[in-house]
């Protein structure tokens, strides 16, 4: 078996059929190199990724919007407005889409999410999760291509490997989503692999 068909169908053995990339084993593997680093300290507990298109919330959407994405791209016309987000990501927008929007991009945003223990710090109730990066991307469906539209790390938590590891997730995930939604059309898995995986970037001028 070479080595592209041997990850293809590790690929499928891992119930193609749901797209779900907190369940993938490699999430597991990359939560276990960063629980030594994140929460080591006391203060920091329950280290885990959320996907917020396997499992939508309202509200980390916004905390991850309004902490990391607005300070981090600060030019309106290079960030995406949250509305365009809700739009893409909350199932009862999506369950209104017509023909044409369902054949459009498919978005994602990995959050990797921890809390924060009230005791450390002397309160008795629980405070919001802390965002410690966020990688959103898009799948797009006729080129059958992804795109890692945004990475951010909080500033918190930079310098100790945290995208190192999340960013594969997210690369993982385009293929899943690769799989996935050609399952869903057609009721089998596809014959070739995700075409690309597109990186917006900028310059430091801009």
């Amino acid at each position: 078996m070479s080595e592209s068909d041997e990850q293809k169908s590790k690929l499928v053995n891992h119930e193609y059929m749901l797209y779900d990339p907190p369940s993938n084993p490699e999430t597991e593997n990359a939560l276990d190199q960063l629980r030594g680093i994140i929460t080591k300290d006391a203060a920091y507990s329950n280290l885990r990724v959320h996907s917020v298109r396997k499992d939508y919330s309202l509200e980390l959407l916004v905390q991850f919007y309004n902490e990391q994405m607005i300070p981090h791209f600060p030019l309106e016309d290079e960030r995406d407005s949250l509305e365009d987000w809700i739009y893409c990501l909350d199932p009862e927008q999506v369950a209104l889409y017509d023909d044409e929007a369902k054949q459009g991009p498919l978005m994602d945003i990995l959050l990797l999410v921890c809390s924060c223990n009230p005791e450390s710090e002397g309160k008795e109730s629980s405070i919001s999760p802390i965002i410690l990066a966020g990688v959103a991307f898009e799948y797009y469906q006729k080129a059958e291509c992804g795109l890692i539209s945004y990475v951010t790390v909080n500033p918190s938590f930079r310098r100790r490997g945290i995208m190192k590891q999340l960013h594969p997730l997210a690369i993982q995930a385009l293929k899943f989503l690769h799989i996935h939604c050609h399952y869903t059309r057609n009721g089998c898995i596809p014959d070739n692999e995700i075409r690309a995986i597109f990186a917006e970037t900028n310059t430091i001028e801009a």
